[in-house]
């Protein structure tokens, strides 16, 4: 870190310590969508000019990337606010109606468990159980199959359900170890996103049906979680990527912890070579926007299949494909894009929100906590693709529609 990054380094840290309170003045709590997407891309921007990692510097025009990222989602959220809606008539510990809330979740459990086992017994089939316990890295490419792994995909809404449930003491004990077979499942995978998915949308549910009970402390214990995690799966089944860098400022008792500290700060300088122009321009508008459009039109073949991930750039310490949603949507559509995007994230994630906390229905705090995951972890990626797109499909045709009958906007406020 050099004198330059400084101020940049205090004014992100300013921005996070605003949005905290701006979430507090017009939503009445700490946690809400101003405060995951300002707080959290504020957070990672801050991060990287800590320079713990020998990152080559980034340009005015790439923060400018981000600044009006956050400003256009903050003018979405006030938007989506209006005016009939204030901190002072949110309820504190809203009353929800549970109907269907059990069935939901048994049938998304059965639905994840036939998955995984399915996919567990093919694999054992052709590799063989010694062979895949001594190369557990397979499980990264082999275990999510076509169509089947799907299934195993919906067990990330498992444990957001249960922690509805949870919070409103219908569970039972054997339900924990139904949650923690289908936590293994989504172990199996290899995914790491899968698991991340799960936790970060219970929290968020949580923040939403219980806002004075959501503590800074339950996020931080969920990150050490979350840490703890990233670093053994690097170490177990990631075991072809670099755990650490030449050039570090870590202590190489530490080292364990530079991918995470790359994953959470790389973007920025990843990002560089996007807005520079240094990376070639995406092959068509909306290459990564309309992605669940595409992935659908492939398989009728009016398609071709996307590559699975984005080209690699350079961070000057390692190659980083992921650019975070303001610099994922700038290099899709250009500044005017990043502007209307991140203004519609702000007013959706809003509008999803005061559902999730005036609506008396459960399936809102559902859906709030899916899509709430795209606002989370916009400072790593554009989130909104296929398989976010599929469970909220799954969670408003079986939760809405077909237990219960009805639409999702359907008027049914609290009195």
């Amino acid at each position: 870190m050099n004198a330059l990054d400084l101020p940049w380094l205090a004014l992100f840290l300013l921005v996070a310590y605003a949005s905290v309170q701006m979430s507090r003045r017009l939503f009445g709590t700490w946690f809400s969508p101003v405060s995951m997407y300002v707080g959290m891309n504020a957070m990672s921007m801050a991060g990287y000019h800590v320079k713990w990692l020998a990152y080559h510097d980034i340009s005015l025009a790439t923060h400018g990337v981000l600044l009006i990222s956050m400003a256009a989602f903050v003018l979405g959220v006030r938007i989506g606010l209006g005016r009939n809606h204030s901190a002072g008539n949110l309820p504190e510990a809203p009353v929800y109606d549970l109907s269907n809330l059990d069935r939901f979740f048994y049938l998304t459990v059965v639905i994840a468990t036939i998955g995984w086992v399915l996919a567990s017994i093919i694999l054992v089939q052709q590799y063989g159980l010694g062979s895949l316990v001594r190369n557990i890295w397979m499980l990264q490419t082999e275990f999510q199959m076509q169509y089947i792994g799907y299934m195993n995909v919906m067990g990330i809404l498992v444990l957001p359900v249960h922690m509805i449930r949870w919070l409103h003491g219908r569970t039972r004990p054997y339900d924990l170890l139904l949650v923690a077979a289908t936590i293994f499942g989504l172990l199996l995978s290899g995914i790491k996103s899968y698991l991340i998915t799960s936790i970060v949308a219970a929290l968020i549910i949580w923040s939403a049906m219980r806002p004075r009970l959501f503590r800074p402390a339950h996020l931080l214990a969920a990150f050490g979680v979350m840490l703890a995690f990233f670093v053994a799966y690097t170490a177990q089944v990631d075991i072809f990527v670099a755990d650490s860098f030449a050039g570090s400022e870590m202590s190489q008792k530490y080292s364990m912890f530079q991918r995470p500290y790359l994953y959470f700060t790389g973007i920025w300088p990843a990002l560089e070579s996007v807005v520079t122009g240094v990376m070639p321009d995406l092959p068509y508008w909306g290459y990564i926007t309309f992605q669940p459009l595409w992935k659908l039109m492939s398989w009728f073949g009016l398609f071709d299949v996307l590559p699975r991930y984005l080209p690699f750039s350079t961070t000057g310490v390692a190659p980083f494909n992921v650019y975070a949603f303001a610099g994922e949507v700038f290099w899709d559509w250009g500044w005017i894009g990043t502007a209307v995007f991140s203004l519609a994230l702000g007013f959706t994630s809003t509008r999803l929100y005061l559902r999730a906390r005036l609506w008396a229905y459960w399936g809102h705090a559902l859906i709030y906590g899916i899509f709430g995951f795209g606002v989370f972890m916009s400072t790593f990626a554009y989130y909104f693709h296929f398989k976010m797109m599929l469970m909220l499909v799954y969670a408003y045709v079986v939760g809405f529609v077909l237990l219960r009958g009805g639409v999702l906007v359907d008027g049914r406020r609290r009195g």
